[in-house]
């Protein structure tokens, strides 16, 4: 039989046709080779598919003689797949820019009605005065904890990361990312404030852990916006004084006018606005918003 009616007929694919496009591609291989759609499978092959960033180790036991239904499947092909694909995927999955937790997907009538009530908020507060909301509370959140993943992502061989976050709004950050991090991963997290004077940064920097505390692990330094990069580049110069064993850098927002050869490792938005406007991030206990001053 066709390998490529094969996986059709054990239904790995929708179509026939998906099937086909699937060997021509190289996404299905028999001992580390690509195959063409061809292909002859005479039963007792273990042949690897990729398909949906998981790579399938399917062992074929006999050969349908056309599509099979879901319930029968298992008598023509064994799933060998190792668990570590699946669970690979769900890291992924958690990465993207795209993902919304079950029932925060598209916004209904209900959250419009609040994300206009939270913008009169502000308005009242004189928060946003003559700018404009880049951020609102849910888009913040869902930032926050896409980069929790990525930190815990990068980190899952560790056993603790510190997060250092600068005075002000990067503390305030740090503590957000540090609620997420407790609850997706077995991490232990430790907070660290870096204190550093952003009008003079020449001034010494001190920070509330000893150098033997953050010595040799995983560190996270975390503000809230990088603007011209003054600040973080000189936070990085702090830390570079002690071996570390991993060092990242994470920020809300992302600004193209940096004065520094300085980058974010995680970011939640990265924007290229005039030199002469300002982004202001507000965290508050249940409340966060970012918006053009």
């Amino acid at each position: 039989m066709r390998i490529d009616k094969y996986l059709w007929c054990i239904r790995v694919f929708k179509t026939r046709s998906i099937a086909t496009t699937a060997c021509k591609k190289g996404q299905v291989k028999i001992d580390n080779k690509s195959l063409k759609p061809s292909k002859e499978i005479f039963g007792d092959e273990l042949i690897f598919v990729r398909k949906n960033q998981i790579n399938y180790q399917i062992k074929v036991l006999d050969l349908p003689e056309s599509r099979v239904g879901a319930k029968i499947v298992d008598l023509y092909r064994k799933d060998v797949t190792p668990k570590e694909e699946f669970e690979k995927t769900e890291l992924l999955k958690y990465a993207k820019d795209y993902y919304r937790k079950k029932g925060t997907g598209r916004p209904t009538k209900k959250d419009k009605a609040r994300y206009r009530r939270l913008s009169r908020r502000y308005n009242r507060r004189n928060m946003t005065t003559s700018g404009s909301i880049i951020l609102n509370q849910l888009q913040i959140s869902q930032k926050i904890r896409r980069i929790a993943y990525q930190i815990y992502e990068t980190n899952s061989s560790e056993k603790e990361v510190i997060l250092a976050g600068i005075v002000g709004n990067g503390y305030l950050f740090a503590e957000k990312l540090m609620e997420v991090l407790q609850e997706i991963s077995p991490l232990k997290v430790t907070l660290c404030k870096v204190n550093i004077d952003k009008k003079n940064p020449l001034k010494a920097i001190t920070t509330t852990l000893n150098v033997e505390d953050y010595k040799n692990k995983s560190l996270v330094l975390v503000d809230d916006v990088l603007s011209s990069g003054t600040t973080l580049i000189y936070g990085i110069k702090h830390f570079l004084d002690v071996p570390l064993k991993r060092f990242k850098t994470a920020v809300l927002v992302n600004r193209n006018h940096k004065k520094y050869p300085v980058k974010a490792d995680f970011k939640g938005i990265s924007l290229s606005t005039s030199i002469k406007e300002h982004i202001q991030v507000e965290f508050s206990e249940k409340e966060a918003i970012a918006y053009l001053a």
